[in-house]
């Protein structure tokens, strides 16, 4: 007795089908573009490699309290790192983020240049960041604004734009470690 081939090739087929099929992933927590553990891999990184990270992040929560910071002076330079932490000891600590929808950066141990706390289209790349704009809250900072994008939990990646004409220019980058928010 002789079988025919067809059940065979539809056996065959359905334990394909079955074999190729994916099971639905279970909910995950946020997806980060990279494991950055502390701000000063971020004072490591070239330019082209905050601009991939932060194109890559989201905006994240906007934290709450003393954050501290590092400035990101010409990133990829062999004198960033120093020059970022010359800068933390003497000029720029970080943000106070209060709860009435505004920000204080520590200069000089003190705060100083109020900004306004928004979500909003970043200049970048038009994808939402967390703004920080000081044009009607401090008339020596109303010239420039920040963005804000999570890049690892509580860690976040900032860049400083100047308003210029015919557009903005980015000034800076900056991040703050949120972690620890006081």
């Amino acid at each position: 007795m002789r079988l025919s081939p067809k059940p065979f090739a539809l056996l065959g087929w359905l334990l394909f089908l079955v074999s190729t099929a994916q099971a639905a992933d279970p909910p995950t927590a946020p997806a980060y573009p990279a494991a950055i553990d502390c701000i000063k891999e971020l004072v490591r990184m070239d330019r082209c490699q905050l601009l991939d990270l932060y194109q890559r992040a989201e905006p994240g929560p906007i934290p709450c309290g003393y954050a501290p910071g590092r400035n990101i002076p010409n990133p990829g330079h062999r004198s960033t790192a120093m020059r970022s932490a010359l800068m933390r000891m003497t000029a720029w600590q970080g943000k106070y983020f209060e709860p009435d929808g505004f920000m204080v950066n520590r200069m000089f141990g003190m705060k100083t240049n109020k900004a306004q706390i928004y979500y909003g289209e970043s200049w970048l790349d038009g994808k939402p960041s967390l703004i920080l704009d000081y044009q009607d809250t401090s008339r020596m900072w109303s010239q420039y604004r920040d963005e804000l994008r999570e890049v690892s939990p509580g860690i976040y990646l900032g860049i400083m734009y100047q308003r210029d004409c015919p557009e903005p220019k980015i000034k800076t980058f900056f991040a703050i470690d949120a972690r620890t928010c006081r």
